[in-house]
């Protein structure tokens, strides 16, 4: 059933795959393994600007250029599971217009606009040379909603959602948020069928001379000095819960795959967005990394990581980090005072407008339209209509006399359609 019906969720969609042999394939992979959604939220939340300094975006773009390989190794797989299928890898689309106009939804700075543009083209960068690298084709997706990007035009002409209220997001947001609206998907399908023929191009032959080395930067332009210092860093977003509280206990054992320690080497453990060193941890061996900690009590509400630091086993700077939400209670997440029911944006700070009179804050309403249309102000009544005749209601005598005629001809045509069988 789950095959044939294509149930999400179940198994990889390399199965699939491997199962249907599909004629073409279309694979947009990239931004949560660099936890794109997670910094774009903590922009969100923190009232300075995010990643403004050298060494955060050095960072930023380690993570996008140690995306080339695995990358690769995936469209690599799903040849081999379905050697005659094309193969479409999509590009990301610009979300944002650095310095424009920007609706009461978007809480970015214009630093953090610029940021948001340069990560989307190092990344757009990434999986351009994964692509080349592997042998399938990669579709340019930057400009798909130009015109249309927040900070561009009117919330209704948009073809992106704007800081949207839910809970996906570590409690916090949506995942509807800063996502592809029903325009945006209409332009990114367009944007994939004229740039592949309507998925007819054929595949390039894989280049394996493709160096990360070569990816052109906007985080790192050419000739940005690089601190050999900072250590590379490895999201491990499965190393504890996304939603814990201040003096809750951090206690794991770390087995990882593609990296490797010096046994018995120790790594600090600090706490961010200030920084304060929280503890330390023990390689026990080549792949196991021993935690055990406890979050500070004077942590505010709000988004934090914790990066563990040390040396990997060639003696290279290695940052393992893992983002998470502290909140105050379960009933008031940001220990507002208001509880979760009644708090319209949660941690993001209301702007108490309602411009399209929609029920939702401004501050956390993807989509920002005109407001309804004011009545007249005196309206011209109605006309009284008039009366409708009284109904009658037909005695018992007659509604049996009624039964009988239609028992009579039902009769009839059952004799008439027998009888010419």
């Amino acid at each position: 059933d789950i095959f044939t019906n294509f149930l999400p969720g179940y198994r990889r969609q390399q199965d699939f795959v491997e199962k249907y042999k599909p004629d073409a394939i279309t694979i947009s992979i990239g931004g949560n393994n660099i936890n794109f959604g997670k910094k774009l939220l903590y922009c969100i939340l923190n009232q300075y600007s995010c990643y403004e300094d050298a060494g955060n975006k050095q960072k930023i773009l380690a993570e996008i250029k140690a995306q080339i390989e695995p990358l690769s190794a995936t469209y690599k797989s799903l040849k081999q599971k379905s050697p005659s299928s094309r193969i479409y890898v999509i590009g990301y689309p610009e979300l944002v217009k650095p310095g424009g106009d920007c609706a009461n939804n978007v809480r970015l700075s214009g630093d953090e606009l610029t940021l948001a543009q340069n990560i989307v083209h190092d990344l757009n960068q990434a999986i351009k040379l994964s692509a080349k690298k592997a042998g399938v084709v990669y579709i340019d997706a930057t400009k798909a909603f130009d015109g249309k990007r927040l900070c561009e035009a009117d919330s209704k002409q948009l073809a992106i959602n704007g800081i949207t209220a839910g809970n996906d997001k570590l409690m916090v947001i949506g995942n509807e948020t800063y996502h592809p609206n029903k325009l945006g998907h209409q332009l990114y399908k367009d944007v994939i069928l004229s740039q592949t023929n309507n998925l007819q191009t054929v595949m390039p032959e894989p280049d394996g001379s493709v160096d990360s080395n070569s990816l052109d930067s906007l985080l790192m332009p050419t000739g940005t000095q690089v601190d050999a210092n900072i250590g590379r860093p490895i999201l491990e977003d499965g190393l504890f819960g996304d939603i814990m509280k201040v003096g809750s206990t951090i206690t794991k054992t770390l087995t990882t795959n593609n990296y490797f320690f010096k046994p018995g080497s120790q790594f600090r453990v600090e706490v961010h967005s200030t920084p304060q060193e929280i503890g330390m941890a023990t390689a026990t061996s080549i792949n196991t990394l021993d935690i055990n900690t406890v979050l500070p009590d004077n942590l505010a509400p709000g988004l934090h990581a914790v990066h563990i630091l040390g040396n990997d086993i060639n003696g290279q700077p290695i940052d393992i980090y893992k983002d998470f939400f502290v909140i105050a209670s379960e009933a008031d997440y940001d220990g507002d005072g208001i509880l979760n029911s009644s708090d319209s944006c949660t941690f993001i700070s209301p702007v108490n407008v309602d411009y399209d009179k929609d029920g939702i804050d401004d501050g956390c309403d993807p989509e920002i339209s005109e407001p309804p249309a004011d009545p007249p102000s005196n309206p011209t009544p109605d006309p009284t209509p008039s009366p409708e005749p009284p109904k009658t209601t037909p005695s018992p005598k007659v509604i049996k006399i009624k039964k009988a005629i239609v028992s009579i001809i039902k009769a009839f045509f059952s004799f008439f359609i027998h009888l010419f069988r």
